[in-house]
């Protein structure tokens, strides 16, 4: 737009100058300016549009998780509305209150929810939760990108459904993808996820395996200081290096708002 102006600046000085019809008719006619303008104002207006879209198409209450290292807030997304109630669920009756993120894998994501973190036992970490699972709920639009929140699950095996579940939940710190990496390719990764990757960063190899229900809102200093712990071998996945050497706890996970009917209808778990 500020090319436009001065574009049109010169022409209002040589009119000034000329007083010429046919040189003023010349500049308002001209398919270049015009064109330039109107291009401008559809770019600004689709994209005003696109951003009203994703608004309410990624809208949901917003939570934060409250830990030793700082405090994370989240969105929790309406389109996953079973694992968004039963977290907001969870986070109401204080589940979540002291326990830990028990697995961080640099680069990766950082898992908690696990109520046998409470007891400093490391070999049953990852083997708790409140006794049901939650249908996946996958949408294409809910990728794995840097700060995806989603629900940790058994694997294929055991769990052909790829149910979630009841409270476990990671968070993704992920890496930085080159837009022709040949993973993409492999996991059939859509152009758009892949620039999405490329800029923020991610893990791709979990889309359409895992349900994504929310994103980090703020707080990714906190996120990079947990995925930053050090870590030493879990003793269930020795070749894993995924037990941070210090306490890293969730004192709470604190509603901040909704914008839903207050029901939290998990009478099916």
């Amino acid at each position: 737009m500020k090319i436009t102006k001065a574009v049109l600046i010169i022409f209002a000085g040589i009119l000034a100058v000329s007083c010429g019809d046919s040189l003023a008719d010349k500049a308002r006619n001209s398919d270049v300016l015009a064109k330039k303008v109107i291009d401008q104002a559809k770019a600004d207006s689709l994209a005003r549009i696109q951003a009203i879209k994703d608004s309410i198409y990624f809208a949901g209450p917003k939570v934060a998780i409250i830990t030793n290292k700082g405090t994370m807030t989240f969105k929790l997304y309406d389109k996953t509305p079973l694992h968004r109630d039963n977290f907001l669920k969870l986070a109401k009756s204080n589940f979540y209150n002291n326990t830990r993120f028990h697995r961080i894998v640099k680069d990766f994501m950082v898992q908690g929810g696990d109520p046998n973190s409470k007891n400093g036992d490391p070999k049953d970490d990852g083997m708790g939760g409140p006794g049901y699972t939650i249908p996946a709920e996958f949408n294409p639009r809910f990728i794995h990108k840097r700060g995806a929140l989603a629900a940790a699950r058994e694997g294929d095996q055991v769990n052909p459904k790829r149910e979630s579940s009841g409270s476990q939940f990671y968070i993704v710190d992920g890496k930085t993808y080159e837009l022709n990496d040949p993973l993409f390719y492999q996991f059939q990764t859509p152009k758009g996820d892949r620039e999405v990757y490329s800029k923020v960063g991610g893990t791709p190899m979990l889309d359409r395996a895992y349900t994504v229900f929310g994103e980090i809102l703020s707080g990714y200093e906190v996120l990079e200081k947990i995925a930053a712990t050090e870590t030493i071998a879990n003793p269930m996945n020795p070749s894993e290096f995924s037990v941070p050497k210090e306490k890293i706890m969730i004192q709470k996970v604190e509603v901040l708002e909704t914008n839903q009917s207050d029901s939290t209808n998990v009478s099916n778990f």
